[in-house]
């Protein structure tokens, strides 16, 4: 990009379609993040340029939006594809191609958005909880309690093992009045 900036100025035309490409890329190799900030330095440099009423901004906003998509960011995502979808809307029309895939990316988009907010409130709901439930929870003194008396905490790992699993210390006892038998069904 330095050698960039000898031959061209900073707000070259080309210089959005290179960034752009750069964003396509980076996120072909899974860094999102890096490929956010050159998906936002394209549509700078073109709104820039050419105004907020240009396809070429309307493009730039719907690469954005699905970058935006990739990293989780629903709600600013949704905002970028309305401006997207609304410059297609208006200029070519609800039949244009362009047009159907923004609306369809936004009522994704839009979806998304309200799921991860639900999620994201359930999750808040749930940790208030687990914190008032802790808050009121009362600390037993361990040593002087019932309950440490009859715990099995401090067993040695072979009996608490026979603990856990059921199985006693010695070898199952025959019933009372029969013999065990010996090998092969024979009696001892």
């Amino acid at each position: 990009m330095d050698l960039w900036r000898l031959i061209n100025s900073p707000d070259h035309p080309d210089l959005a379609t290179a960034h752009n490409n750069i964003g396509v890329m980076l996120q072909s190799l899974r860094l999102h993040d890096d490929a956010l900030r050159f998906f936002r330095s394209c549509l700078d440099i073109r709104r820039h340029l050419l105004g907020n009423e240009h396809i070429l901004v309307a493009n730039a906003q719907h690469s954005l939006a699905k970058a935006l998509a990739i990293t989780g960011d629903f709600k600013e995502a949704v905002q970028v594809e309305r401006d997207a979808h609304a410059f297609f809307n208006s200029r070519f029309g609800a039949e244009d191609p362009r047009t159907r895939e923004t609306a369809e990316w936004l009522s994704e988009l839009t979806f998304n958005a309200v799921r991860s907010a639900k999620l994201s409130r359930a999750a808040q709901e749930k940790i208030r909880d687990i914190a008032s439930a802790a808050a009121n929870l009362v600390p037993v003194d361990r040593e002087n309690s019932s309950e440490a008396k009859n715990a099995k905490g401090d067993l040695p790992i072979d009996e608490l093992l026979k603990f856990i699993t059921g199985s006693s210390s010695s070898k199952p006892k025959p019933k009372p009045g029969r013999r065990a038998k010996g090998p092969k069904g024979s009696r001892r």
